[in-house]
């Protein structure tokens, strides 16, 4: 990367990613009877690997991270905001985001950030 470019093709495509995925996460809050905060905040610590790989070389992986991490979303939401009210208890579907879905898109991100190396060689 020549200094003074850091609007690359790559970094746009992953910031679009990282939009897309939050305006998703938004439009949820925005449908159900979920509140804006809490899935604001939710998808604020779910792309956090995916701005991670923002900073490094191969910004390809922040979109990768971003597109790993969205079905993790997508179910969690869909479960809690939309599901059937079975009454009592707490929201517990982000757990499994947090617990599986964030370190599958880090590691996403990392697997691309490997491949490429690779192929560069």
């Amino acid at each position: 990367m020549a200094e003074g470019q850091w609007f690359t093709r790559q970094r746009v495509a992953g910031v679009c990613a990282m939009a897309l995925v939050m305006l998703a996460q938004l439009g949820f809050a925005g449908s159900s009877s979920c509140g804006w905060g809490s899935l604001a905040w939710a998808g604020v610590v779910c792309l956090a690997p995916s701005s991670l790989f923002l900073i490094s070389r191969q910004t390809y992986s922040a979109l990768v991270s971003a597109v790993v991490v969205f079905p993790f979303m997508l179910w969690a939401n869909v479960s809690e905001c939309w599901g059937a009210d079975s009454g009592g208890g707490a929201a517990m579907a982000y757990v499994v985001v947090f617990l599986f879905g964030v370190p599958a898109a880090f590691f996403g991100g990392w697997l691309t950030l490997m491949v490429s190396k690779l192929l560069r060689r």
